[in-house]
Order: C-alpha cells, then structure tokens, then sequence
C-alpha cells in the first residue's frame, strides 16, 4: 500500500543535490554524513532546493540501532514531512544559508562618535539660518547625513516539520535559516548557533554657531566687524532597520 510505503537507505554518506521523496515513512540510516545541497553547477534544478521530503515520518539516524549520523549537513536545501515528525539523531548538524554579503559596518568609538563605513548614504541636507542685523547676527549651519547598511539577502536552508521536530545532536549551527514545526521543537545539544545579524541606519545632525557683529573702536572711533563660529554639535539617531536572523 503506496500510502504506508517506508523508504529506508543504509549507507556509510548520502548526497542529495536534487529530490528524495516518499509518500510514507523515510529511514535514513547514514553512517558519516549526510549532504543535502542545492547546487546547479552539480545538478540544475532552476530556482527548487534541493529536497528531502517525506508525507509522514522522517528518521535521521537510528537511535534505536545506536546509530548516530556523524554529520547532518542541510545547504540551501530543505528537509521537510507534511503530516508527521522529524527526528535527528547525529553528532552534528549544519543548517546553511548561502553567503551573507553585508555592505557597510557600524562602530561607535568611546568618545561617543558614531559612524557607518562601507555602507550607502541615502540623504544629505545643508542649511544656514540666519538671525539678527549688521550690529548683532548669529548663524546657525545645520547638516543631516543619513547613513545605512544594506546587504543582499541570502538563499537559505529550512527544516519544516508538519508536526513535531526531535534534535538529539551533539552541535546544531543554524546559520541565518529557518527551522520550523507545526506543533514542538525538542532540542537535546550541547551547542546551538543561532547566527544574526543587525543592519543599521544612521542619522548625524551636525550644527554649528556662528556669531558676530559690529564693535566700537573706542576712542579711535568708528566700528569693526567680528565673528566668532563655536565647536560643532553632533547628534546621532541611530536605528536598527532589519536583523538578519535565524529562525
């Protein structure tokens, strides 16, 4: 009966790079590693991942054999069941965006100042605003830059379970992907890296004062002119625009 089919594979490394399919059960019995990668150079399957998926139950590893997969690797690819769970059992497992590419970097230096290098600038504004007369002026420069750090969004990996997932693993790396279930997630591992990152907008509002005027000359007679422009003012506006995160 195709809808209780079991799909089994016992073998020391197991490479994917287009679609394993059941409509049942699927066994995975993997000694060293398994790799589940989507790579057109290797197999063009256009804009599709490369796909583990089974309509009920899929078993990683075989903690009932003592069979514990060295390394469970999931690049730009997906491992997924529809109506049951996923178990993995494996010393490590690797779940892997493609190469993040983060234009731009934010630092803020002990003194206070605050900067974005390497990334875009998307508004710069100058004005003056002027008070006063000939005898007694003041003049305010104002400038706003704002600065921001973009990036280019990364093909990931995902692991969705259409119930529950089990992870029985030594090392989980999550690395800007997606893990996902309909109903629990169980973990049992020492180490789980969650990666992200955050991408800044910055505002700098420099000003600067600037005064001046007319001054008697005492007993010469007559007046000069003087000005005198005060240290710039900087204000920073700094906000948090996206996190590239794993979930």
């Amino acid at each position: 009966n195709q809808k209780n089919s079991i799909l089994t594979i016992n073998a020391n490394n197991l490479t994917n790079y287009n679609t394993i399919y059941v409509n049942g059960d699927m066994k995975l019995n993997i000694k060293n590693q398994l790799l589940n990668k989507t790579d057109n150079s290797v197999v063009n399957i256009g804009i599709d991942k490369a796909t583990i998926f089974a309509v009920n139950n899929l078993n990683i590893g075989n903690e009932d054999l003592g069979l514990r997969t060295e390394k469970v690797v999931n690049d730009k690819a997906l491992i997924q069941t529809k109506n049951g769970d996923i178990n993995i059992f494996a010393n490590s497992l690797e779940n892997l965006a493609s190469e993040l590419k983060v234009y731009g970097e934010y630092i803020e230096k002990i003194d206070g100042s605050k900067y974005i290098v390497g990334g875009i600038r998307t508004n710069h504004e100058s004005k003056v605003s002027s008070y006063g007369d000939s005898s007694s002026w003041s003049n305010l420069y104002t400038t706003i830059d704002i600065d921001k750090m973009t990036y280019d969004k990364p093909e990931i990996a995902q692991i969705l379970s259409g119930k529950d997932i089990y992870f029985n693993t030594n090392s989980i790396n999550n690395k800007y992907s997606l893990i996902s279930a309909n109903n629990d997630i169980y973990f049992e591992s020492n180490t789980f890296l969650n990666d992200d990152v955050k991408i800044y907008e910055l505002k700098t509002t420099q000003t600067v004062l600037e005064v001046g005027g007319k001054k008697k000359r005492g007993s010469v007679g007559g007046h000069y002119e003087w000005s005198e422009r005060g240290e710039p003012n900087l204000v920073y506006d700094t906000q948090i625009i996206d996190t590239i995160s794993s979930t």
